[in-house]
């Protein structure tokens, strides 16, 4: 379990918090655990972490706090991802046990006694690459980490940029890279000079991520 105080080389970014109980209480239930998930990033190393916090209702000390993460495609309640127990007043901070276990899409709850707080999500925009390669050809990539879903023969679009806006010139069906886990990848033909880039629908970033698109790329 953690509770030391955040180091001076992390940033918060972005906070989202939930407080309440578990969905099933009782209305007259008094107990309450809440969480808050803040996305973190080291200035030295740019690494992406989060950091979790929260506290229980009945204001003690000593009391066992449990986060539990639901990676996005897979049923809840998840796995334990971190631990802590809570401070005077009842407030508590917690890290990762494990940062690397951590995916960039889920779902968190704080659980204490028998009570859970509400669930706190995670839904980030998909990662996209685009690299060209020569000779007119691009190689697109997207990563979709641990999470349980399916891009594969999906379709990207790769767009030109001309008279100021962007056209769709080619499509592509993702198919495995061969790289990391979880990547996806197919190789495209342009035309040497063009600025490209390259788009993820909503339909194929979904359920699990947010659209998103690449920076400008000069094919070669």
């Amino acid at each position: 379990m953690s509770t030391r105080a955040l180091a001076p080389t992390l940033l918060a970014v972005v906070a989202l918090s939930a407080l309440a109980g578990s969905a099933g209480a009782s209305p007259r239930a008094t107990e309450a655990v809440s969480l808050a998930v803040a996305q973190v990033v080291d200035r030295n190393t740019g690494y992406k972490s989060v950091r979790f916090s929260g506290a229980v209702s009945n204001g003690g000390s000593g009391e066992d706090v449990t986060v539990l993460q639901q990676v996005c495609g897979y049923p809840a309640p998840g796995t334990a991802v971190a631990g802590a127990q809570t401070r005077g007043g009842g407030t508590w901070e917690a890290d990762p046990t494990d940062a690397s276990q951590i995916s960039r899409s889920a779902t968190f709850r704080a659980r204490w006694r028998n009570e859970t707080s509400a669930p706190v999500t995670l839904k980030p925009q998909i990662l996209v690459y685009l690299v060209p390669l020569g000779k007119g050809r691009v190689l697109a990539t997207v990563g979709i980490g641990a999470v349980n879903q399916n891009i594969f023969r999906k379709t990207v679009l790769l767009e030109r940029f001309r008279n100021k806006k962007w056209t769709v010139v080619r499509r592509g069906r993702l198919g495995f890279s061969g790289g990391a886990p979880g990547d996806y990848g197919v190789r495209m033909q342009a035309k040497k000079g063009w600025v490209v880039r390259l788009r993820v629908p909503r339909a194929v970033a979904a359920p699990c991520y947010k659209p998103n698109a690449t920076a400008k790329v000069r094919v070669g």
